[in-house]
């Protein structure tokens, strides 16, 4: 294999529109979080959740600590004002607001003597059974409701004002005897029943959960973001918030070892009207990188700190078998003293069987660890296995990006040449070369290659031959 690497951009996205520079004027590389990539099933690790009593709790008391929060902005700006669906879930469960502490006292305290939930906590713990996130998805809506009838008394003991949660207590009856007679009982038994059909009878759960969802939003008269996302949204965006506890966000920019197949310039060639970007790489052995200006910190919330690099150009894998991860032994984002306090220990100082995980994170761990989410993020499914791609992989541990802090820039150097595709303008061709011909001058560089795409009729491939006669 050659050191060229190609990446297709649109006209739009390359150039500018509508006065404002493109990503060549700025030699910038835009990287694409997951949900922005057209696989959803990128970065798909199979987790599940097995771990003892102790763990469980924790994990609700987190929930309850951040729902709790999110009743307080309902209150404070009613149910009609947008709430951030994102979660963070904090490395502590202490709050330096007096009042806020007493809040969240009392909602601990009515969920240390809810017997619902601690029958259910421990019918999650038994047999320390895999819950999968299916399961727990399925689970998660029942157990919501319960949850959310904790922090309803807690406000109300207090006597804060109703938000309109009241139906939790005209329900509570119902719920309970659903988890008496349902709820508790299978859980009990997962470890002893088939496979298969416990997990169709979940999928068929959270089928269920999710038609409900949509239903539920198709019935609105007066759309009340605030408060869905407390009653129906918060669970499933927890589920995403616990998965972040294990890796950091992520980021990509993706390219390919060839730029031959007519369908890949149909696709991400905007129907062949688009341009390929020719990148030669660095060789160190048997690794290719490329030199990028990274975000490395934060000086404040809004300045980032740069730093040049060299990325790796990682080689995705269509044949990988998704890897199975614990998440109670792969907390790997989150401070040690953190987890210890919050995590793994009971309100009575008792210590996890998860703390082993803990105490055994050594370098060999903690290389697994990571290799295991480095394979997450550099494998697809056989399906695409015809784009031959390659990636940069972006993941800044302690900060998220936004989508207008994703464009990083590269060495021109680094950039070869430009080929336009079959169906590109002689337009968009003129605007390429001008901008290439002002960078050719800044950056002090008198060579600089274009190429055409066309169809070989012998290989049934698309070629690109270099344009000799185009001199800047």
């Amino acid at each position: 294999m050659d050191d060229f690497f190609y990446r297709f951009r649109s006209a739009d996205r390359l150039l500018g529109k509508d006065g404002k520079p493109g990503e060549l004027e700025k030699t910038e590389i835009f990287f694409a979080s997951p949900e922005e990539l057209n696989d959803p099933l990128e970065g798909q690790l199979s987790i599940y959740w097995s771990g003892d009593t102790i763990v469980w709790k924790n994990l609700f008391k987190h929930y309850l600590y951040e729902l709790t929060s999110t009743y307080l902005n309902v209150m404070m700006f009613g149910g009609d004002a947008a709430q951030n669906e994102n979660i963070r879930i904090p490395s502590s469960l202490e709050t330096n607001d007096a009042k806020g502490k007493i809040i969240i006292d009392q909602v601990f305290s009515i969920y240390n003597n809810n017997y619902i939930l601690l029958e259910t906590i421990e019918s999650l713990a038994h047999n320390n059974a895999k819950v999968d996130e299916s399961q727990l998805s399925a689970l998660i809506l029942p157990l919501h409701q319960e949850l959310l009838h904790c922090v309803y008394k807690a406000f109300k003991q207090l006597k804060y004002p109703d938000i309109g949660l009241s139906f939790l207590e005209i329900q509570a009856a119902q719920r309970a005897k659903a988890f008496k007679h349902a709820i508790i009982p299978t859980n009990r038994n997962q470890a002893f029943t088939d496979k298969n059909a416990r997990a169709r009878a979940f999928r068929s759960l959270h089928l269920n959960a999710e038609q409900h969802r949509v239903m539920l939003r198709y019935n609105e008269t007066t759309p009340r973001p605030g408060f869905n996302f407390i009653t129906h949204v918060f669970p499933f965006s927890f589920i995403k918030a616990l998965k972040r506890m294990m890796y950091p966000d992520w980021y990509t920019a993706c390219f390919m070892s060839k730029c031959d197949d007519s369908s890949l310039w149909g696709s991400y060639g905007i129907n062949h009207t688009g341009l390929c970007l020719k990148y030669k790489a660095l060789r160190e052995g048997d690794r290719y990188r490329l030199p990028v200006t990274l975000p490395v910190g934060t000086r404040s919330i809004d300045e980032l700190i740069y730093e040049t690099r060299k990325m790796p150009l990682r080689e995705v894998t269509y044949d990988r078998k998704v890897q199975e991860v614990n998440f109670f032994n792969s907390i790997g984002n989150y401070p040690e003293s953190s987890l210890r306090d919050n995590w793994f220990t009971s309100d009575e100082g008792k210590a996890s069987k998860c703390m082993q995980w803990l105490d055994n994170f050594d370098t060999e761990h903690i290389g697994h660890h990571w290799k295991v989410f480095e394979d997450a993020t550099t494998t697809k499914l056989n399906v695409w296995k015809s784009e031959n791609e390659y990636r940069l992989v972006l993941h800044p541990t302690i900060f998220t990006l936004p989508k207008e802090k994703r464009a990083i820039r590269y060495d021109f150097n680094s950039l070869e040449g430009i080929i336009f595709g079959i169906r590109t303008t002689i337009e968009t061709k003129v605007r390429t070369m001008k901008i290439i011909k002002q960078l050719m001058t800044d950056h002090g560089r008198s060579e600089f290659t274009f190429y055409q795409a066309s169809y070989d009729c012998d290989t049934n491939l698309i070629r690109h031959d270099e344009l000799k006669l185009i001199n800047l």
